[in-house]
């Protein structure tokens, strides 16, 4: 199995392709087929993808994939769980059964990628709605005594959807907030009430994802850079291999020349202070374009920029090489943050709303929590599709799990809103 190249963290894999593609090829005329193995980088997430995978060197006979994940989850947490059987089966179908490449994982976590101003809406997942929804069936799990919530394994796999959760809202959130801002710069339109608010929620999602790794010991950026220095044997050793392990993870190279190639959004410490060092001088220059009425100098802004990155490079601050907090209650405080109250909306059935409103942005989520929340931040937003576009819509089945009551195609309106700007 051939992974990312730079260990990249998401979510992904083709978990029917490993399942048949090993026996099919031992079994075809003439096979040369000698043993399975697999690239050692990213190898620290996607446990059941990993474990199909070395598994499939001592099967030569086809069986139930949908059997086998449900086994693989009572392996893992030791106990035969409702929800965290719900959260499995929605990841293998809507996670581990894809087809991806590099570009795949460059579009799964915007944050850790050179701050910009607007995403492509061409690059996009179609599952983010699906994450969201495991993160919540293993929040349940824990709530309802289904599972230890201390146990090693349970907390790792929750931080984890955390942590791609954190990087689905981030991208909903920047198209929203991009789109708001490019009203501005190409428009000429005052939109400092919608900038300035979803600039803020940028920042503070960041900052709360790093609070979410901080609880679990494989999520710490502090293990990586002293692991490193371990090796040192002289003062000049340590400074050169805390140098390397802090220049491999961000610029990899002294100008950058594969920037962010094996960038880290699940590492804590990095995230935080890097990645949120980085946006933070991103949206200061946003926010004072929009509040002043100038363009960006984006000259200042690259010089600025690449002082930071340099800086934290050359940093010898120390980070925890030890959690800290409880991985369940602050996963479930950050999945009720993150979710607006659609009790707030009028639900015009089956009816869309056309004429003079015009699109703010298409989310990579068609959970009206979520929607909620982003149309609750922009005071431009009258409401929202709950289907969105049609290559946003997983299912019906996964549909009718998170709005039962609302049909498709239906239109949620703010009533307080009057502007002509709507989400999708």
């Amino acid at each position: 199995m051939l992974l990312i190249f730079g260990g990249r963290r998401g979510f992904y894999g083709n978990a029917t392709r490993l399942a048949t593609g090993p026996i099919d090829d031992l079994a075809a005329p003439g096979s040369t087929m000698v043993g399975i193995g697999a690239t050692p980088e990213a190898t620290e997430m996607m446990p059941p993808i990993f474990d199909l995978l070395f598994e499939m060197g001592w099967r030569s006979k086809t069986f139930d994939l949908n059997v086998w994940f449900r086994n693989f989850a009572q392996r893992r947490y030791g106990v035969d769980s409702p929800s965290l059987a719900a959260a499995t089966a929605l990841m293998q179908e809507h996670v581990y059964n894809m087809q991806y490449n590099y570009g795949t994982t460059k579009n799964l976590c915007w944050f850790e990628n050179s701050p910009q101003v607007w995403i492509d809406p061409q690059n996009r997942v179609n599952n983010a709605t699906a994450i969201l929804q495991a993160f919540r069936l293993f929040i349940t799990a824990a709530a309802n005594n289904e599972v230890d919530a201390t146990l090693s394994t349970f907390r790792y796999d929750l931080v984890d959807l955390g942590r791609q959760v954190a990087c689905n809202l981030f991208a909903d959130l920047l198209a929203v907030h991009g789109s708001e801002y490019q009203r501005f710069q190409f428009g000429g339109v005052n939109t400092t009430a919608s900038v300035l608010p979803t600039s803020a929620a940028l920042l503070g999602l960041i900052a709360d994802l790093d609070k979410l790794l901080y609880t679990h010991d494989d999520f710490l950026v502090g293990h990586w850079i002293e692991d490193a220095k371990a090796w040192a044997a002289t003062p000049a050793d340590l400074a050169l291999l805390e140098l390397n392990a802090r220049n491999q993870i961000t610029l990899w190279g002294p100008d950058g020349e594969i920037n962010d190639y094996a960038a880290k959004n699940g590492y804590q410490g990095l995230v935080g202070d890097y990645y949120g060092g980085r946006w933070a001088i991103h949206q200061q220059y946003i926010d004072q374009s929009v509040v002043t009425g100038q363009q960006v100098n984006w000259n200042a802004y690259s010089a600025d920029l690449t002082r930071f990155q340099w800086g934290w490079n050359t940093n010898t601050s120390l980070y925890p090489t030890s959690p800290s907090g409880n991985s369940f209650t602050t996963a479930a405080a950050f999945a009720q943050k993150y979710t607006g109250n659609p009790a707030n909306y009028q639900v015009l059935t089956n009816t869309d709303i056309e004429g003079s409103y015009v699109d703010i942005a298409q989310a990579w989520h068609v959970d009206t929590g979520v929607l909620t929340w982003l149309c609750d931040l922009d005071p431009s937003c009258v409401g929202f599709n709950t289907n969105g576009f049609a290559p946003l819509v997983l299912d019906s089945n996964i549909t009718s799990i998170l709005a039962p009551a609302l049909p498709s195609r239906s239109f949620l309106v703010r009533g307080s809103c009057v502007d002509q700007f709507r989400l999708w």
